[in-house]
């Protein structure tokens, strides 16, 4: 399903697919220069297929954690300064496993996440059909600035995610607490 990325070969994997998503897409790899979490989003045969990074979110360390959106001066995130943010980053699924219910296992991650760090938050950018399929699977993933463009084929859309409301909605939709099941065991 998903895996914390530890070994410097999984980072070199994880860096490689992450890598050929921006030469495809023509958008720079961007490093963050702050301590991140990855999680790498696997097939059923356990390979990797997709990617997941989580960066501790802090408005006082804006330098350390800006990359393609500046939060510190969104108001939503002035309001919620005080609480645990992290913010997601090279958010990938590989093209030819798109589509075949791998967002299951990227809320799996989030989940998983979210769990160790008591995050009460989640920002980033998304690309739009990304955040409007959330959105109509229920979750409160909300828009914080206008959709701007990151690549001639790549919409992106600020958001904020209640993570807490993201949990909830896991553990009483029929849908996904079949994951969580597999996850609390």
């Amino acid at each position: 399903m998903f895996r914390v990325i530890h070994t410097k070969e999984e980072n070199n994997l994880f860096n490689e697919l992450w890598g050929d998503f921006c030469e495809e897409n023509e958008i720079p790899f961007l490093v963050r220069s702050n301590e991140v979490t990855r999680y790498g989003i696997c097939n059923s045969d356990k390979k990797l297929i997709g990617t997941l990074e989580f960066s501790k979110y802090n408005i006082e360390n804006e330098d350390k954690n800006k990359y393609y959106y500046d939060f510190s001066e969104n108001k939503y995130i002035k309001y919620i300064q005080n609480e645990e943010i992290y913010e997601i980053g090279k958010l990938l699924i590989t093209r030819e496993n798109r589509g075949k219910g791998f967002f299951k296992q990227i809320l799996l991650a989030c989940y998983d996440h979210a769990n160790h760090t008591n995050a009460d938050w989640y920002i980033g950018t998304i690309n739009k059909r990304l955040y409007m399929f959330a959105r109509s699977a229920g979750f409160k993933i909300l828009p914080i600035d206008e959709y701007f463009e990151i690549s001639d084929d790549i919409i992106a859309v600020p958001f904020l995610l209640d993570i807490k409301h993201a949990i909830k909605l896991l553990k009483y939709s029929n849908e996904f607490k079949e994951i969580l099941m597999y996850y609390d065991k």
